[in-house]
């Protein structure tokens, strides 16, 4: 046993003289955690047996700002925000994130590159991604 150690408290801790900035520490904690979740935008995905449908709230965007990459059974989905031309002047509130937005989606399927559709329409990103075409060939079996 170890003479002279206090036992483990909360006493025993460095705490803040305040228990105000005690809880500011953990809420910068908490909001560092999540820090990397975009609440931004609403996805929402719908399954069939051989389409996947996305749709991506994106207000104030155009078609070119968007970046779609299919990767197997991945979808990647990018776009940034343009940043609002007001040089000279102070934003006093601004909820639009502006860095980048990146959504890495799970499909149920991989699917095919080259039966991928997007359209961008009153703020609102629509994805219908297909799976490939399964060969239609009948076997014909030989006898031996």
């Amino acid at each position: 046993m170890v003479a002279n150690r206090l036992p483990f408290t909360p006493l025993t801790l460095n705490w803040p003289a305040s228990p105000w900035k005690l809880l500011e520490a953990f809420q910068g904690e908490v909001q560092n955690l999540f820090s990397h979740v975009n609440t931004d935008s609403a996805v929402r995905m719908w399954a069939g047996t051989d389409v996947v449908a996305i749709e991506i709230d994106a207000p104030g965007l155009t078609e070119d700002a968007f970046e779609i990459l299919p990767n197997g059974q991945k979808l990647v989905v990018r776009f940034r925000h343009p940043e609002s031309d007001h040089s000279g002047e102070r934003a006093f509130l601004q909820e639009r994130e502006l860095r980048p937005t990146r959504y890495d989606l799970a499909l149920p399927f991989p699917v095919d590159a080259e039966r991928l559709d997007a359209v961008y329409q009153k703020g609102i990103l629509r994805i219908t991604a297909r799976a490939p075409e399964q060969s239609k060939a009948k076997v014909v079996v030989r006898a031996g």
